[in-house]
């Protein structure tokens, strides 16, 4: 007659538990308290007394890593699965075990008690209650209590499911756990400000690893964490989560070591502190009516508190909590399982308690098959005493329940006899060795020796890296992805007495700074601005009109300190990456510093640009507006400056598929596209990999259910966070990297070293984005997210459309996709039919000759017109048209002249020869300037190129320059390191950024020489 063991909970350890009960030969009976498996990853909306996922969780251990030992997620897994994936790999072990019989659904279980005859059987009695109300007692030979760690609120915000209802709040989450960053990160989309209280910080790990591996296949491995010395593996984890992001500059660094805490894992939190939308801030002091007073003095207003502050456990369940003390939130176990008061018996395990540096399911299978093992006699557990000794030993060791994973999985399986051992395989099957050694050490290598091996073990084990890649399959880019990983371990006065008149258009980006040097030249500046407020894109417009704005959540994509006016530093708490909120602000104060906003006419539209019946002699253009009242003027100006930019009119060109008149979802250019508000719980194909594609695509995945990004060619992918936190745009735009040693190394080894840390962040052909064009033969996109969003399988990058069929699309790649709603994010056309009707400006493919992008080939005869800003930078545009203006102005008042006509008409075809041979054929790439490189050539023409070598002794140069230059120049790092103050951790942050690049160029050259000379 097979024994009995009651199962409590059919979660993450409930069911590998029933599994082993059944390899063993044991009737297992499961209560659950719910109406389905999965526990704490079962999405519940609604609030309940039981623990579950937010709406948005995606698991942060990796899949091969997360599995269990038998079982394989399937390949076109995510790496790092959202809940609703996890549920059904639950689901899809349930059924290949054929778990569900013995799971008694809505069974409420009462109370665990010894039974009367304890003391000579080990045996239990439940009380439960049925789904019909009935309590019924029932015997059990063993009981096991899968109910995890989740159980009792440490006062955290248990009614927390989603941001619905905090859109626009400022909110304090307290905490530095994974829920706690999770809930951070997830607020700073849609509300004002989030505030993120910590007592002692934490490190930060990432979902993507080195080449866009999974971080923990990279990490837990024998070789990493049993063989490598332990201070070795702490350095080098320090020096790699350091380079990630100075810890201590972002207010996150805590005093302990790297691996004294369990681990917080988010590959977005230091993007929201650089964009200033999470501030981190010390433990609360006090609350106020409306707020907070924090630790350190200062005081903030805030709408919620969210306490993300964990959990307490008990064991009120057997005997009224009486058998199994809890204090503090802790509790003798022995291997985390065994309770120190039943060591006589040890027919009750508890399994899933642990938590582990690592993933928890196979250690609470482990666990499973350990108490099997030693309930029906196969093995055999040491002594009590030696027993208690171990549980002392554990209690000296680690820190209330924290294991790590590797050791902690090798403790269990020593018990079981089915630890692998490379050794011996070494002769017999050498690959099979170097995978157990160098590989993830995932389950699966605990089936190949002990009882019940796995015939389809050393398959698993071989394939791990294939399943893992099999996820990213989206789009073919036609090159084989890195496979390497584990050998692969940075001049007006004149005019002053009569001045002339500017009309300037637009009173955006462009346009501020053309009125702000109108005025230092001594032109009358009038400027035209179609809104009732300055800011032009960068004003969010939340209902679709005919002028493009960015996105809700839109944060540029250069820094401050890069993207600032010559000379207006944006103020050191402003976020290194603005949110368009900030940006704003800052063009106001801009305006207000500058005293603007009296030359701007708001609400006037410019209906057309016309050269005067005098222009051959004056180069004068009459302007025709309609006022704010409707009234239809002209008027005469001296010189115009066109600063709208180049998001006019959206690009739809390719994008007319087959059987677009018969989708039946929702077709738009990103030009409509403002929030995710009625995207939610939809699936989307979002068209481009340009920077909105991007914002986009990483926006709709946290509240869709799936996006496809596709993609023609792909793109290399930058990040805002550089090395060690710094801003990336300050790390690579610098006179050194892209002007002096640029001009000594060969572009080869430039693109290549380039090239490797772009790779070295995350395999972009593996991740389906990798094009077949040079680094710097398109230009750059921007995220920090897109690579956790495709590892985590909420997004999947695909090839080009095909055509639409009625409910979705078809892929050139032959598969299909039901979809909802197609968001075309294909780039803008521009035009200049504002200028006689389009007839003296032609613009053909996106491209009309201009010089230095601003003087149209047309008319330098007089050069009184200007195009400003219609650039597209790898880098900010904001200086370069700051720069525009200052040369027009220059130019227009005498003080500078512009070379011949021959000579310009020369640069002119030049340049465009040059983009047509760098850049990959796209209306897109008809503007393209490199920062550094363009911004000397617009300087020399007005005699301005900073030379450092004449600062050692002289003065600088130029016409116009400002007395606060030099001070601005050399605080740059220090308002850059500013934006991060919130929490102090007593340490001092990194400050030799320049210092490390430099150190490493010069290796790299002499490296060269060496090289050269031995050729």
């Amino acid at each position: 007659m097979p024994k009995r063991c009651a199962i409590i909970g059919a979660g993450v350890s409930g069911l590998p538990s029933i599994r082993w009960a059944l390899a063993y030969g044991i009737e297992p009976v499961a209560f659950e308290l719910t109406k389905s498996i999965g526990g704490l990853w079962k999405y519940k909306p609604n609030e309940t007394e039981l623990g579950s996922v937010m709406k948005s969780t995606i698991i942060n251990t990796s899949k091969e890593m997360t599995a269990y030992s038998d079982f394989p997620p399937p390949p076109s897994f995510a790496n790092f699965m959202h809940n609703r994936q996890m549920l059904k790999y639950f689901q899809m072990y349930a059924d290949h075990h054929q778990l569900h019989k013995y799971i008694r659904f809505e069974h409420t279980v009462l109370s665990v008690q010894r039974s009367p005859h304890y003391s000579t059987t080990g045996q239990w009695t439940l009380e439960y209650k049925t789904p019909d109300g009935l309590v019924k007692q029932e015997l059990f030979d063993c009981v096991l209590l899968c109910q995890g760690h989740h159980a009792k609120p440490n006062l955290t915000g248990t009614d927390w499911k989603d941001h619905v209802g905090y859109e626009d709040t400022t909110n304090v989450v307290v905490g530095m756990g994974n829920s706690a960053v999770d809930v951070a990160v997830e607020l700073s989309r849609i509300g004002k400000q989030v505030y993120l209280s910590t007592r002692r910080g934490s490190w930060i790990m990432n979902r993507v690893g080195s080449y866009g591996q999974p971080y923990d296949m990279e990490v837990s491995t024998r070789f990493a964490m049993k063989y490598t010395p332990t201070w070795l593996t702490k350095k080098m984890l320090y020096k790699r989560l350091q380079q990630r992001f100075d810890h201590a500059k972002f207010g996150l660094m805590p005093k302990h070591g790297i691996l004294s805490q369990h681990a917080t894992v988010n590959d977005e939190l230091p993007n929201r502190i650089i964009s200033g939308t999470v501030i981190v801030k010390p433990n609360i002091k006090e609350y106020t009516a409306t707020g907070v007073l924090w630790e350190d003095g200062t005081e903030r207003q805030v709408d919620n508190v969210i306490l993300c502050t964990g959990y307490l456990f008990d064991f009120n369940l057997v005997e009224n909590g009486q058998l199994i003390k809890v204090k503090d939130n802790y509790t003798p176990l022995f291997k985390y399982m065994y309770p120190a008061e039943l060591l006589d018996h040890n027919t009750l395990g508890i399994i899933g308690l642990a938590q582990p540096l690592g993933s928890i399911m196979p250690i609470s299978e482990m666990q499973a098959r350990v108490f099997f093992e030693m309930f029906t006699g196969a093995s055999k557990l040491p002594g009590k005493e030696a027993m208690l000794a171990d549980i002392q030993y554990k209690q000296d060791q680690i820190s209330k329940r924290y294991v790590d994973y590797v050791d902690f999985m090798d403790d269990l399986a020593g018990l079981i006899d089915c630890i692998p051992r490379p050794l011996d395989y070494i002769f017999t099957d050498p690959k099979l060795a170097q995978k157990l050694v160098f590989q993830a050490n995932v389950a699966y290598v605990y089936r190949l020796r002990g009882n019940h091996t796995w015939s389809g073990a050393r398959d698993a084990i071989m394939t791990v890296q294939k399943r893992s890649d099999e996820a990213f399959k989206g789009r073919d880019v036609g090159i084989k992805p890195s496979s390497n990983y584990m050998t692969q371990y940075v001049f007006a006065s004149i005019f002053m007495l009569m001045p002339k008149r500017c009309a300037i258009i637009g009173a955006g980006v462009s346009g501020l700074p053309s009125i702000r040097w109108a005025l230092a030249y001594g032109i009358e500046p009038v400027a035209f601005e179609l809104t009732e407020s300055i800011g032009g894109l960068w004003k969010y417009k939340p209902n679709e009109t005919e002028l493009s704005s960015v996105m809700k959540s839109t944060i540029i994509n250069t820094s401050k300190e890069m993207t600032a006016y010559s000379d207006f530093p944006p103020p050191p708490s402003f976020a290194n990456f603005m949110h368009n909120r900030q940006m704003l602000k800052y063009f106001q104060m801009y305006a207000d510093h500058h005293q603007l906003h009296k030359y701007i006419r708001f609400e006037h539209t410019v209906l057309s640009v016309q050269r005067s019946p005098h222009y051959s002699t004056t180069g004068q253009w009459t302007l025709e507006y309609k006022t704010l009242d409707g009234l239809v003027k002209q008027e005469l100006f001296d010189c115009v400056l066109l600063c709208q930019g180049h998001h006019a009119k959206p690009n739809l060109t390719g994008t007319d598929w087959k059987g677009k008149d018969i989708f039946q979802g929702k077709i738009i250019h990103s030009h409509s596209y403002k929030d995710h508000v009625g995207y939610e719980d939809t699936t989307n194909v979002v068209v481009g990999m340009g920077n909105s594609a991007v914002d986009v695509a990483v926006e709709l995945s946290r509240i869709g259910k799936q996006v496809y990004l596709s993609t023609r060619r792909g793109a290399w992918i930058l990040s805002k966070v550089g090395s060690y936190g710094q801003p990336y745009d300050m790390e690579l735009l610098s006179r050194f990297r892209m002007k002096y040693f640029n001009a000594i190394a060969p572009a080869w080894l430039v693109e290549k070293m380039v090239k490797k840390q772009l790779q070295h962040r995350f395999d972009h052909a593996k991740y389906g984005v990798m094009p077949k064009h040079g680094v710097w033969s398109q230009h750059g996109t921007v995220s920090d997210e897109l690579p956790n969003r495709i590892v985590s399988g909420t997004v999947i990058v695909k090839p080009n459309i095909k055509e639409y069929t009625a409910t979705g699309v078809l892929w050139e790649d032959g598969t299909e996709s039901q979809v909802d709603n197609v968001i075309l994010c294909t780039g803008y056309l521009f035009d200049f039919n504002l200028v006689e009707n389009g007839q003296l400006i032609k613009v053909k493919d996106n491209y009309t000759p201009l010089f230095k992008y601003m003087y149209p080939a047309e008319l330098l005869d007089h050069n009184t017109l200007g195009i400003i800003g219609l650039i597209q930078p790898i880098g900010s545009i904001m200086p370069i048209a700051e720069m525009q203006a200052r040369v027009f102005f220059e130019i227009f008042t005498g003080a500078s002249k512009l070379p011949k006509k021959e000579v310009i008409l020369d640069d002119i075809y030049y340049k465009h020869m040059q983009m047509s041979q760098r850049y990959v054929h796209s209306l897109r790439h008809t503007v393209q300037v490199d920062y550094i490189q363009f911004m000397d050539e617009l300087a020399g023409l007005i005699d301005c190129i900073p030379r450092p070598l004449d600062y050692i002794f002289t003065d600088p140069k130029g016409n116009h320059t400002w007395s606060g230059a030099r001070d601005a120049i050399m605080t740059v790092q220090k308002r850059s390191d500013e934006a991060f103050k919130g929490r102090d951790v007593g340490i001092e942050p990194s400050s030799n950024y320049a210092t490390q690049y430099v150190f490493a160029s010069i290796f790299m050259l002499k490296y060269i020489g060496r090289k050269g000379s031995s050729c």
